[in-house]
């Protein structure tokens, strides 16, 4: 799994064996002028996809095919997310800080 930035920001899955493409689907989350800046993929024992938004939040998806759900946090994302053993999310924003918060949609980040 990787993102890709450039004017639209695209996830893209691979075959591990075979090197097919299982899915390049463009991920138009946002309409600021970073629309194609984000984070990676980070996949939670779920299955789950975590991936920050370049303005409005974190993004999670149950697949690679599933509709993307938002987790809003007021910070620019500039690092790829982090999950816990104890399914806390960990990132980090452009001004420096670092958030922490429980996995969730509803659930709520913390500088």
């Amino acid at each position: 799994l990787v993102t890709t930035q450039g004017p639209q920001w695209r996830l893209v899955a691979l075959d591990a064996r075979a090197g097919t493409t299982i899915a390049d689907r463009t991920l138009a989350l946002t309409d600021g002028p970073e629309t194609g800046r984000g984070t990676g993929v980070t996949v939670d024992a779920a299955g789950r996809l975590w991936l920050g938004g370049p303005m409005d939040g974190v993004w999670v998806l149950g697949s690679v095919h599933a509709a993307p759900a938002l987790m809003s946090m007021p910070a620019e994302l500039s690092a790829p997310l982090l999950i816990t053993a104890s399914d806390d999310l960990v990132i980090a924003d452009r001004g420096g800080r670092v958030w922490f918060g429980k996995l969730g949609v509803n659930g709520t980040l913390l500088p």
